[in-house]
């Protein structure tokens, strides 16, 4: 089984041997404006419609599977998985198929996307058949914790009795918070779907396909790293348990020696070992479900530049890892020979509409305008001019007093943020190369968990800072751990 390219010109399979052959010259399913309001909803169903049926093509297959409910969509920030993830739902509810659309991004563009207010965590009709959810993680992640905790919580009546708090932490019940304090990265997502499953058997919609788009790739990594905590976790949760049950026999049994009603019941135990277990049960559901590629699919979104292909592979490699398979792939924005002028002023018109709303938006800041390349900027060349045209000489004083000087303060740190896919890394670079080449000793760091700095300068980055080519020694990069 291979991989499958979908594209916005056509469907090409890359075979096991390497090869690439074109299977189709159609347009695709699965890509569609990047903001799906109504009008916009029924141009991406008239346009998935568009698809030849094809045993061969892999989103026919996903149509008609019975079997196949989950659709995971993954892939490097801002390469357009909430969007194809949207449209994808749309065209499955268009062929009568009961759908959810969900995001556990905690961006949550999944609402932008579908122009529909999805802040209220709930499930929200969009047609007949399509459905959406903007799942809160950090609440899912609050409610996995309180139903943790409760195993260690004594009841009301115990809790009046003297002495009980003190001694069940002398027993070592105190020790079980550090467990809620360990949580690994990916914790949240994951949970957050397990409260997803929850939501969708509450709702007792008889969803036939439930697309989940997820935060960008390294959150993916993080998130199939959890089942190790989980094993850990689980451990730890039923050596605390049995350290409960001493306590309280410990404790009952003291009771007539410190002269206190410490006798304490079981029952709040009790109670809280079952929601753990069935916590378990779901969380155990939602692992079973990621690896059985007879009930879901996880389809890679990618563009086609060096770095998002770099970080394709990253994510591909470690999903075959962990036993997850990956039959589908959809490569966005391509631009292809037959592009039209209208095709060009289309997007220039969109781009000055966006332009002009962010100068509106944001009239007490410096607004600096980087045009397009013409190919990818990469390697310390490519990222000079990049820096070059967003800060070139005449405007460096003005938008950046003392920044670039060798002669001012030392220790000056600047944090560049933004949507996936903006950029973020390629302006981190460039900036770190404008102020080495300015005479400054220069750090830049990385705290993405996908780590594109490395593919953005073409050099192989570790833990530690590692001296760049082609700067005179005075930039040094590295990557957090975390």
């Amino acid at each position: 089984m291979g991989y499958c390219f979908v594209s916005c010109t056509g469907l090409v399979q890359l075979q096991k041997s390497g090869g690439l052959h074109v299977r189709s010259r159609r347009r695709c399913a699965g890509l569609g404006p990047s903001a799906l309001n109504r009008r916009a909803r029924l141009v991406v169903r008239s346009t998935a419609t568009e698809v030849e049926a094809n045993p061969s093509n892999g989103f026919n297959r996903l149509l008609e599977s019975k079997d196949q409910r989950f659709v995971f969509v993954s892939g490097k920030g801002g390469v357009g998985k909430t969007t194809s993830s949207s449209a994808m739902a749309v065209r499955f509810a268009a062929e009568g198929l009961k759908t959810l659309v969900l995001s556990t991004d905690p961006a949550h563009s999944l609402g932008d996307c579908l122009d529909v207010d999805l802040s209220s965590g709930e499930i929200i009709p969009i047609t007949d058949n399509l459905s959406a959810l903007e799942v809160d993680t950090a609440e899912a992640v609050e409610e996995f914790k309180r139903t943790i905790s409760s195993l260690n919580e004594l009841s009301e009546e115990d809790r009046a009795k003297s002495g009980a708090k003190e001694l069940a932490n002398r027993l070592g019940l105190g020790e079980f918070g550090e467990v809620l304090t360990t949580l690994p990265p990916g914790a949240d997502e994951f949970v957050a779907l397990v409260k997803v499953l929850r939501l969708a058997e509450e709702a007792d919609q008889g969803y036939e396909r439930v697309v989940i788009d997820t935060a960008p790739t390294g959150h993916t990594l993080r998130l199939l790293a959890f089942p190790d905590f989980l094993d850990n976790f689980l451990g730890k949760a039923s050596a605390m348990r049995s350290s409960i049950d001493t306590a309280r026999m410990a404790l009952n049994s003291l009771s007539s020696v410190i002269g206190a009603n410490t006798n304490i019941s079981s029952e709040a135990q009790e109670k809280a070992a079952v929601k753990v277990s069935e916590y378990r049960e779901r969380m155990q559901e939602l692992s079973d479900i990621i690896h059985d590629p007879s009930r879901t699919e996880f389809i890679v979104v990618a563009i086609p530049t060096r770095l998002s292909v770099e970080e394709t592979r990253r994510l591909v490699s470690s999903l075959f890892e962990e036993g997850i398979w990956v039959r589908n792939m959809v490569i966005n924005q391509l631009i292809t020979e037959s592009v039209s002028e209208t095709y060009m002023e289309h997007i220039v018109q969109g781009q000055t509409e966006s332009l002009h709303h962010i100068e509106r938006s944001f009239p007490d800041l410096f607004v600096t305008k980087v045009s397009r390349f013409d190919m990818e900027v990469r390697g310390i060349y490519g990222l000079r001019s990049f820096a070059k045209a967003a800060c070139p000489d005449s405007e460096k004083e003005e938008r950046w007093p003392g920044w670039f000087d060798p002669s001012g303060p030392d220790n000056k740190f600047c944090f560049v943020g933004g949507k996936g896919g903006v950029g973020k890394t390629s302006t981190s670079a460039a900036l770190g190369v404008e102020s080495a080449d300015s005479g400054l000793k220069t750090l830049i760091i990385s705290t993405d968990p996908a780590h594109s700095l490395s593919d953005a300068l073409d050099i192989q980055l570790s833990g530690d800072p590692v001296v760049v080519d082609g700067t005179e020694g005075l930039i040094r990069l590295g990557k957090s751990s975390s």
